[in-house]
């Protein structure tokens, strides 16, 4: 008989090898992996996740980790791979950053590959390896490291509405403890349940297998109460089985009986009549067709548009006269269309006349004091002036979630290669922010 124990994570964080002393333990999401390649300073990201595991008498059949994901990014049609390993050493995620996760000693690392464009689900990873290096080990706060370097996933963490945990299939046949299990070893070397003694009985912990009147029972709670076999404290599990004698010679095979004659078949009953095929109705008459609609106009522009993004952590001084936020390749875009980035000055150029519908996204991180600043999309050539913005205020706080920050406008433009950048302004100070991105369509 097997039964199904669910593990739930009781904390989670992930660290920035950007962001070497920062911990991002209040984080809902997790990030595993790195940046796109192509990105000039390719943060690196490692989650970590924890969980208590109970005390088990038995062994487990299997055991699998499930983790919900967010999203996921691959430059690539090749599949992905996230790395799984868990450490002995104890580790604190309120804590832990990248300059002190060096100190721990990952083992049992092993690579899941994930299928490409899968985000929305929980996808499901075998570590019976793991969970019985924790069993052997008797570690019970333990903690699953997540890394890779061939993709960038958001992951749901301990504290969002999908968070991990682990599933675990216990053979109740099987009621020794655990020993030799790493490398998926699962094999014990032998044992007998402990005699129940009803003196002791408050003692007994949940898990524990027991021998009572010739009879396997589990320990379903912690200081049980009763007797094995009318308490409801206990579970049979199955009897013991019992010693037999030898047995003896087999006697001679004695004579075969006689035949008894065979009976009178019965007579078999009549055949039904089959019942008339009812008449088929007739067609119904076809409908007039209806007439023909006009023909639509013919489209007189190409459709052309332009994505571009940036991800965090980042960050830029601020000063009054603005500096432009940085923006990387496109990562989807109608190359033809004349719309392009310039690296080096973060700046957009429209290089064909038209109209242009423009949005951008900005999603604020909080790092130490936030200063008051005006973002914006601000046309430079031939008429400076703003095209989009928005002033906000960010107080001090002690999560990085902010509002996110959005604007949309429509911009005709008269004069060919009208360029344009994202500009943020400030008094003084620094600003923090996760991602950018800038959509532009050309719609006329």
């Amino acid at each position: 008989m097997s039964k199904n124990l669910k593990v739930l994570s009781i904390s989670s964080s992930y660290i920035d090898s950007k962001n070497k002393d920062l911990t991002f333990s209040a984080s809902t999401s997790l990030l595993v992996g790195k940046l796109p390649s192509y990105k000039r300073f390719s943060n690196r990201y490692i989650s970590l996740i924890k969980f208590t595991i109970p005390r088990l008498s038995y062994k487990p059949d299997s055991s699998y980790l499930y983790l919900y994901i967010e999203n996921y990014q691959n430059t690539n049609a090749c599949p992905s791979y996230i790395n799984i390993s868990t450490t002995l050493s104890n580790i604190d995620t309120s804590s832990i950053t990248w300059n002190n996760i060096a100190n721990t000693s990952p083992v049992c690392s092993f690579n899941k590959k994930v299928p490409l464009k899968l985000s929305g689900e929980y996808i499901k990873i075998n570590i019976t390896n793991i969970i019985c290096y924790w069993l052997t080990n008797n570690i019970t706060q333990p903690i699953i490291i997540l890394s890779t370097d061939s993709s960038l996933f958001n992951i749901s963490s301990t504290s969002s509405c999908n968070p991990p945990f682990i599933s675990i299939l216990l053979n109740s046949n099987h009621h020794c403890p655990m020993q030799n299990c790493y490398n998926g070893s699962t094999s014990s070397l032998g044992c007998t349940p402990n005699i129940f003694n009803p003196a002791l009985s408050q003692n007994y912990a949940a898990g524990e297998v027991i021998r009572y009147n010739d009879m396997f029972y589990l320990v379903t709670v912690n200081n049980p109460l009763g007797l094995p076999g009318n308490s409801i404290d206990f579970t049979l599990l199955s009897p013991i089985p019992q010693t037999t004698s030898i047995t003896g010679a087999t006697g001679p095979t004695g004579a075969t009986g006689a035949t008894s004659p065979t009976g009178v078949t019965g007579p078999t009953g009549a055949t039904g009549s089959t019942g008339p095929t009812g008449v088929t109705g007739p067609t119904g008459p076809t409908g007039v067709t209806g007439p023909t609609g006009a023909t639509g106009p013919t489209a007189t522009f190409d459709s052309q548009y332009a994505f571009f993004t940036t991800l965090g952590p980042n960050s830029t001084p601020l000063n009054s006269s603005g500096v432009t936020l940085e923006l990387d390749v496109p990562i989807a875009s109608d190359i033809s269309n004349g719309i392009t980035l310039d690296h080096s000055t973060n700046i957009i150029t429209l290089a064909e006349t038209g109209v242009y519908k423009i949005s951008y996204i900005i999603i604020p991180l909080n790092q130490g004091t936030i200063p008051v600043s005006d973002i914006y999309i601000k046309v430079l050539n031939p008429t400076p002036g703003i095209l989009i913005g928005s002033q906000y205020v960010i107080e001090t706080s002690l999560t990085d979630a902010f509002p996110t920050i959005a604007g949309q406008a429509i911009l005709p433009t008269t004069n060919p290669n009208t360029t344009l950048a994202v500009f943020a302004s400030g008094a003084s100070g620094t600003l923090f922010y996760r991602s950018i991105s800038v959509i532009i369509t050309k719609i006329a």
